[in-house]
């Protein structure tokens, strides 16, 4: 219905029968005749009313405003203006609209900087240097690089920036004992090894067996032996005298909406 409702209000190419047409039968094949009839009624109703649809009024409702404009839910524009004001909240949606960036973090336990440009550039991948750390790389484009026998060698993650802000803030050093909560898929823990040149102990605790089975195949790709895994609930962990610790916590994953919108 959403796909039918696109088409018919900001397509030109595509009739409004058709547009109907093949949403009712897309349906009535899932879902059966009953549920058919109604994306039928109410499809066609739209198209009655269309022209008489008003959208809210910058300077009368601009939590509307944003919402609809924006494309995002009213009760995150309105937590988001009372947070942030206004003209932040409007540079958060406008961000969360654009096409999400390809960051590559550079293994350096298997590889270099310089390395890995010289085999981006044999293969013509363009690149720019990372916006805050220098240990990532930015895509401009991104086309099944993890076919490529050097991500399966191991040389770098397909990361975003932002993960290795709390890795760097932790300052963990090689030899210390890690303490990893919430670790799969891996991310960064893979980042605290190379943090650590692979020395010391990383304890990567996960609540889900088969998410640390991802885990484990995550660091043997990079190279990885300084981690250790645990499957159990972390309310449940009695391990003490860690030098770090490190949570990133179950969450909305409104951070992560760029890539899901």
């Amino acid at each position: 219905m959403r796909v039918a409702l696109y088409q018919i209000l900001f397509l030109d190419k595509v009739p409004e029968h058709a547009a109907v047409f093949e949403s009712v039968e897309f349906v009535k094949k899932i879902q059966g005749e009953k549920s058919a009839n109604l994306t039928n009624a109410v499809l066609r109703n739209i198209i009655r009313n269309k022209d008489g649809i008003r959208y809210p009024k910058e300077d009368e409702d601009i939590v509307g405003y944003f919402s609809a404009y924006y494309s995002h839910p009213s009760w995150m524009v309105k937590r988001w203006i009372k947070r942030f004001g206004e003209e932040e909240t409007k540079k958060l949606l406008i961000a969360n609209n654009n096409r999400p960036k390809h960051t590559l973090r550079v293994n350096q336990l298997k590889t270099n900087h310089e390395e890995l440009k010289t085999l981006l550039d044999s293969v013509s991948l363009k690149y720019k240097p990372g916006t805050y750390l220098q240990e990532y790389l930015e895509l401009f484009s991104i086309t099944n690089i993890t076919n490529w026998e050097y991500f399966q060698k191991g040389y770098f993650s397909i990361q975003d920036e932002s993960t290795g802000f709390s890795c760097k803030a932790l300052d963990a050093k090689p030899g210390m004992k890690v303490l990893d909560l919430c670790a799969a898929p891996g991310g960064k823990s893979a980042f605290l090894a190379d943090e650590m040149k692979n020395e010391g102990e990383i304890v990567a605790i996960d609540k889900f067996e088969s998410r640390l089975e991802i885990f484990k195949k995550n660091m043997e790709r990079l190279g990885i032996t300084n981690v250790r895994t645990v499957a159990k609930d972390s309310l449940h962990f009695n391990e003490r005298d860690f030098d770090r610790v490190i949570a990133d916590v179950p969450c909305s994953g409104i951070g992560t909406m760029t890539k899901k919108t």
